[in-house]
Protein backbone atom coordinates (compact mmCIF):
# COMPACT_ATOMS: atom_id res chain seq x y z
CA UNK A 1 0.00 0.00 0.00
CA UNK A 2 2.66 2.00 0.79
CA UNK A 3 4.84 1.21 -2.37
CA UNK A 4 1.40 2.34 -4.16
CA UNK A 5 1.22 5.63 -2.49
CA UNK A 6 4.69 6.77 -3.12
CA UNK A 7 4.93 5.98 -6.79
CA UNK A 8 1.89 8.27 -6.98
CA UNK A 9 3.59 10.83 -5.16
CA UNK A 10 5.99 10.52 -7.30
CA UNK A 11 4.10 10.62 -10.48
CA UNK A 12 2.19 13.65 -9.20
CA UNK A 13 5.23 15.52 -8.32
CA UNK A 14 6.72 15.28 -11.72
CA UNK A 15 3.61 16.30 -13.09
CA UNK A 16 3.35 19.59 -11.02
CA UNK A 17 6.98 20.16 -10.64
CA UNK A 18 7.68 23.48 -13.07
CA UNK A 19 11.15 23.99 -12.63
CA UNK A 20 12.00 24.32 -16.39
CA UNK A 21 14.43 21.40 -16.60
CA UNK A 22 13.34 18.08 -18.54
CA UNK A 23 11.67 15.97 -15.76
CA UNK A 24 10.91 12.32 -16.21
CA UNK A 25 10.47 9.20 -14.84
CA UNK A 26 12.34 5.89 -16.45
CA UNK A 27 9.75 3.02 -15.66
CA UNK A 28 12.13 0.52 -15.58
CA UNK A 29 14.35 2.34 -13.30
CA UNK A 30 11.21 2.43 -10.90
CA UNK A 31 10.53 -0.96 -11.60
CA UNK A 32 13.80 -2.06 -10.66
CA UNK A 33 14.45 -0.03 -7.63
CA UNK A 34 10.74 -1.27 -6.03
CA UNK A 35 11.29 -4.88 -6.79
CA UNK A 36 14.76 -4.24 -4.91
CA UNK A 37 12.96 -2.94 -1.95
CA UNK A 38 10.45 -5.01 -1.38
CA UNK A 39 12.94 -8.62 -2.36
CA UNK A 40 15.01 -6.67 0.92
CA UNK A 41 12.55 -6.40 3.44
CA UNK A 42 11.17 -9.40 2.64
CA UNK A 43 14.42 -10.93 3.18
CA UNK A 44 14.73 -8.87 6.46
CA UNK A 45 11.53 -10.04 7.68
CA UNK A 46 12.60 -13.74 6.60
CA UNK A 47 15.51 -13.31 8.70
CA UNK A 48 13.49 -12.45 11.73
CA UNK A 49 10.84 -14.90 11.41
CA UNK A 50 13.16 -17.07 11.07
CA UNK A 51 15.06 -16.54 14.16
CA UNK A 52 11.67 -16.16 16.28
CA UNK A 53 10.91 -20.01 15.06
CA UNK A 54 14.07 -20.95 16.56
CA UNK A 55 13.20 -20.07 20.14
CA UNK A 56 12.08 -22.97 22.58
CA UNK A 57 9.23 -21.14 24.35
CA UNK A 58 9.89 -23.87 27.02
CA UNK A 59 13.95 -23.01 27.33
CA UNK A 60 12.78 -19.25 27.28
CA UNK A 61 10.07 -19.02 30.18
CA UNK A 62 12.28 -21.47 32.26
CA UNK A 63 14.98 -18.91 32.28
CA UNK A 64 14.61 -16.55 35.41
CA UNK A 65 17.85 -14.58 34.59
CA UNK A 66 15.87 -13.26 31.21
CA UNK A 67 12.45 -12.98 32.70
CA UNK A 68 11.42 -16.33 32.85
CA UNK A 69 9.20 -18.16 35.80
CA UNK A 70 11.22 -20.60 38.01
Amino acid sequence: MALLVAVGLLVTATAVANTGLPLAIDPRALVISTVVVVGLSLLGVAVSVWRVLRIDPFQAVGRPGVGGIE
